[in-house]
């Protein structure tokens, strides 16, 4: 019984830890949007080149190529 309970706890706490940040913009704070179920800084673009990497302007948010922006908030 005893080595149930702390089994138990880890268990309880990997699934926490597995849960997703959101699920959509509004579960997000600070200006944050949700992207692939994580709270992320929304990225303003004008063009391709004002983001990093290989990402793309997507309605003035930089996305992979491919993804599609947020909506805006």
């Amino acid at each position: 019984m005893t080595l149930r309970i702390p089994v138990l706890l880890l268990l309880a706490l990997a699934a926490v830890e597995a849960r997703a940040d959101c699920d959509r913009d509004a579960d997000c704070k600070g200006g944050k949007v949700c992207v692939a179920n994580k709270c992320v800084e929304r990225k303003y673009c004008v063009r391709d080149k004002d983001c990093p990497g290989d990402q793309v302007c997507d309605r003035n948010a930089c996305t992979s190529p491919g993804g599609t922006a947020p909506a805006p908030a």
